[in-house]
């Protein structure tokens, strides 16, 4: 059957000889060249044309040019660009047709390779290196080269055009890549076999979530949790915090970061980062509003007691049970004269009365505000003052079970009251 084939090839092209015009020939220059080359086409007619007629050129058949002129020939001339432009060449000046003129056109260099390292699939913050090489080409070539990234323009390394790198790939720069050797005197291009270039996520962004959610109060605890879901490299990842694009914790191995007791002071903006090693990822943002407390009514009690011995020493106790700090305290007497005042981050102060004698006898109250409350008073609480002749007179009850002060007060009729006053 191959044989047969080859005898009906055979005569076909026998025919196709026999049956062209010998008017016409075509004449090539150089029926073998190189890419790159320019190729001359001259269709000459055997007699002179007085009167222009169409001149056509062909390659395996089809039209590739056609000039209508007069005079016995017309001529062509083109640049191969690569072996596709092998083939069979003729020409016809009107009715008449050329033989068939086969040209050869070969490789000025092959197509170039495009090798990437370490490979075609990372995972992210690798560096990936691509090099573009042409391993079979004529010593005189020089090349520059391009690379692509689905079909977008890449740019090369200066001085070393025929690699490209990517420092710290990124999952976005997955695609198909290819390069370009461009042969610089003859302005020749060939473009490597495409490889798709996947970059795998290392690990997840991680995300911040605060416990608990609801709203936070002055001096509530709070949770911050930097969550990955999750990590493909396995990776040892690193964590640190920040409020307001402040560091607050360093990196660490520990994903979350603790208040024990938050303050007005740490509301603000917090996000995380965490690291393999190589690449950073940050978290979304979370804004943290800490709620001040409204101060309570104060408290005002004596020590050691609202009987105080004449020369004694004695204090005013003012406390609150909540209430955001700082706390602005304020000390009263009955006449309403402000005895002292403080700003203090205690939920108590303690003021001093000093060597009690009878001028400190009286009613007392204090007062209390933050930047949430305004005053608040506390009940009014007496101070009674016992002078030196009940103290020469007072006796301490011995028993076990108790202990205190028995107070010999004097009466109009100058009879003693015993009181007792339970120590403390």
């Amino acid at each position: 059957m191959l044989q047969i084939s080859v005898l009906l090839i055979l005569l076909n092209l026998a025919l196709c000889w026999l049956t062209q015009d010998r008017n016409v020939e075509l004449h090539v220059d150089p029926v073998s060249l190189l890419e790159g080359e320019r190729l001359k086409l001259n269709c000459r007619y055997k007699y002179y044309i007085w009167r222009s007629k169409d001149s056509v050129f062909y390659k395996n058949g089809k039209k590739i040019h056609a000039v209508w002129f007069p005079g016995r020939e017309s001529s062509y001339s083109t640049k191969v660009n690569s072996t596709n432009d092998s083939g069979w060449y003729s020409c016809k000046i009107g009715g008449s047709e050329s033989r068939n003129v086969s040209v050869q056109v070969r490789e000025r260099f092959a197509k170039p390779l495009l090798r990437v390292e370490p490979a075609p699939e990372v995972f992210e913050g690798l560096p990936v290196t691509l090099t573009c090489t042409v391993r079979e080409a004529r010593t005189s070539v020089h090349f520059h080269y391009s690379f692509y990234r689905d079909s977008a323009g890449l740019e090369a390394v200066p001085g070393h055009d025929f690699m490209y790198t990517i420092n710290a790939a990124t999952v976005n720069v997955s695609g198909n890549y290819a390069c370009e050797a461009i042969e610089t005197v003859h302005s020749l291009r060939k473009r490597s076999d495409s490889i798709y270039i996947s970059i795998k996520q290392a690990f997840a962004v991680p995300i911040l979530i605060m416990h608990p959610e609801e709203q936070l109060f002055d001096g509530q605890r709070v949770k911050l949790v930097c969550w990955v879901e999750a990590n493909p490299s396995q990776a040892s990842l690193r964590f640190s915090f920040y409020r307001n694009g402040l560091l607050l914790q360093s990196p660490s191995d520990l994903s979350d970061y603790i208040s024990e007791s938050a303050r007005p002071a740490d509301s603000g903006t917090y996000h995380c980062e965490v690291t393999d090693g190589k690449l950073w990822k940050r978290s979304n943002q979370l804004y943290l509003s800490i709620r001040r407390i409204p101060v309570s009514k104060p408290e005002l009690t004596i020590h050691p007691g609202k009987y105080l011995i004449e020369g004694d020493t004695g204090s005013l106790i003012c406390s609150v049970s909540n209430g955001s700090l700082p706390i602005y305290y304020q000390f009263y007497n009955s006449s309403n004269v402000e005895l002292y005042r403080e700003l203090s981050n205690s939920t108590e102060l303690v003021y001093n009365i000093g060597a009690i004698n009878r001028r400190d006898e009286g009613l007392y109250h204090c007062s209390v505000r933050n930047e949430v409350t305004g005053p608040q008073h506390s009940e009014d609480i007496e101070i009674t003052v016992i002078g030196e002749f009940t103290r020469t007179l007072s006796q301490r009850v011995t028993e076990p079970s108790v202990q205190g002060i028995l107070l010999l007060r004097p009466t109009q009729s100058w009879c003693f009251v015993v009181e007792h006053r339970t120590l403390g």
